[in-house]
C-alpha cells in the first residue's frame, strides 16, 4: 500500500504547519521528508516500519519519541525548525478484520523532550501511552461485542457522511463486507433506486441544519431482495463545539410493518367499498371528548350535505326532538354497561321529509390512550319500515 493521506484535521495542520490541500493525496513520506540536511535522519523509515506493524498486526503502534525537523512559513525565514512529537498509529479495522484505514496521531512533545530528555520523556510518554491503549482496546472490544450482539445495522460516518464502521448485521444482511464508503455511495449502491434520491435529500438537509437524520428506505439485500428499513442517526458535535464531526446511526427493519400496514390499508379501503355499496353509512365519538366523525353517506342520512362536519351535539339538530332523549339514554348505557348502542330515530331532511335512520354502534378502547370510542354505521330504513306496515295491514 501507498498510504496516501485522505484527511487531515485542524489540529494536525497546525502542528505541522501544513496546509491541507498540499498534502491530500501524498503519501506522509513525500508530504514529510527527512530533513535533507541530515543524510542519518530516520523519521520516514521508522514512520514506514511502524504502519507496516500496524497492517501485520492489525493493533495500535506506538513509536517511539521523534525528531520531526518542521520548515517554517517562507515569511519567516522557511528555515528548518526541530521538533518533537509522540506519534501513535490507530488501525480502523474492516468487517471483515482487515485494516481499511490508520489514523496517524501525533502530539508535540518539544519542551517536555527539552526539559527530561528524549529517553526520559520517551520512557513517560510511553507508559502513559500504553495505559491509554490498553483502554481503548478494551473500549473498542466492549464497543463491537455490543454492536454486532445489536439485531439491526449499526453505522458510524465522519460528518460528511464516508462510513468509518459497520457492525455484522451489515455484512450478514447485504453480503458485503464493511469498506469506506460516501453516503452516496452506499445509497447508489445499496438503497432502492426509487429511495436514494430522497435519502440524500434528507442527510444533506440534516447536514446543513444539524439536526436528527430520519428516513424511510428500501435496501437490497443478499439475495437481491429489498426490505424496507427505518434509518436515523444524530451528529456527534465537537466537545464545546456546534461542529458536527461524526454521525451514529441505525437501520431498524420495519418491513413487515410496512406491508402489515399496506395489508390493513387495502383492507379498510375494501371494507369502505363494501359499506358505501351497501348504502351504510360510518360514524365515530369519542365520549370523554366530544369528537365526531361522520361519512358523506352518514351525512345524507342525516341530511347534510356530503361535506359536513358537524359536530355530536350540533347534529342532534336534524334529529326529531322526541327521539334526544333516548338516544342519549342508550349512549349512556352503551358506554357505562353493555358497550354496545342501537337506536332507531327520525331525521327531518330540508323540505319537511322525515326519514327512519337505524344506527348500530360498539364501544372500543383506543390503544396507548386508553380513551372509548364509539364505531357506529347508520342506514336509512324508512322503505323497509313502510314495507312493514303494508304487510301488516295486509295481514288485517
Amino acid at each position: 500500500p501507498d498510504f496516501r493521506i485522505v484527511a487531515a484535521n485542524d489540529a494536525y495542520l497546525r502542528a505541522t504547519m501544513t496546509e491541507r490541500e498540499a498534502i491530500l493525496g501524498r503519501t506522509p513520506f513525500d508530504a514529510f521528508p527527512d530533513d535533507p540536511d541530515e543524510p542519518e535522519a530516520t523519521g520516514v523509515r521508522k514512520l514506514r516500519a511502524s504502519l507496516d506493524r500496524v497492517l501485520a498486526t492489525r493493533r495500535i503502534d506506538v513509536m517511539a519519541v521523534q525528531r520531526y525537523p518542521i520548515r517554517r512559513p517562507a515569511e519567516t525565514g522557511g528555515e528548518f525548525e526541530e521538533r518533537w512529537w509522540s506519534p501513535i498509529n490507530t488501525p480502523v479495522l474492516g468487517m471483515s478484520g482487515e485494516v481499511a484505514a490508520i489514523i496517524h496521531r501525533v502530539e508535540d512533545v518539544t519542551e517536555i523532550v527539552r526539559l527530561r530528555g528524549e529517553a526520559a520523556a520517551h520512557d513517560q510518554l510511553a507508559r502513559d501511552q500504553q495505559a491509554v491503549i490498553d483502554r481503548l482496546h478494551e473500549s473498542e472490544a466492549r464497543f463491537r461485542l455490543m454492536a454486532d450482539a445489536v439485531p439491526q445495522i449499526v453505522w458510524i460516518t465522519d460528518a460528511e457522511g464516508r462510513a468509518e464502521f459497520f457492525n455484522k448485521r451489515w455484512s450478514d444482511y447485504t453480503g458485503v463486507p464493511y469498506a469506506p464508503m460516501t453516503a452516496a455511495e452506499v445509497a447508489a449502491t445499496f438503497v432502492h433506486p426509487d429511495d436514494a434520491a430522497p435519502t440524500m435529500e434528507r442527510f444533506e438537509e440534516a447536514r446543513r441544519t444539524g439536526g436528527t437524520f430520519l428516513v424511510e428506505h428500501r435496501i437490497r439485500s443478499k439475495d437481491g431482495d429489498y426490505r424496507w428499513f427505518l434509518v436515523r442517526a444524530d451528529p456527534y458535535r465537537e466537545p464545546g463545539s456546534r461542529k458536527i464531526v461524526r454521525w451514529f446511526g441505525a437501520s431498524v427493519d420495519i418491513h413487515d410493518r410496512k406491508l402489515a400496514e399496506a395489508a390493513l390499508r387495502e383492507s379498510e379501503e375494501q371494507l369502505r367499498l363494501a359499506v358505501e355499496a351497501a348504502g351504510l353509512g360510518r360514524w365515530e365519538l369519542v365520549p370523554e371528548s366530544g369528537e365526531f366523525y361522520t361519512s358523506a353517506i352518514c351525512n345524507y342520512h342525516l341530511g347534510l350535505p356530503a361535506d359536513a362536519r358537524p359536530t355530536h351535539e350540533g347534529h342532534f339538530e336534524t334529529i326529531h326532538p322526541d327521539d334526544h332523549e333516548m338516544i342519549h339514554r342508550r349512549l349512556r348505557r352503551a358506554v357505562e354497561e353493555s358497550g354496545e348502542f342501537e337506536a332507531e330515530y327520525r331525521v327531518l331532511h330540508p323540505g319537511g321529509d322525515v326519514r327512519r335512520i337505524l344506527s348500530r354502534a360498539r364501544v372500543l378502547y383506543n390503544r396507548g390512550s386508553g380513551t372509548q370510542l364509539l364505531r357506529g354505521m347508520t342506514i336509512d330504513v324508512t322503505e323497509a319500515r313502510e314495507l312493514e306496515k303494508e304487510r301488516e295491514r295486509a295481514r288485517v
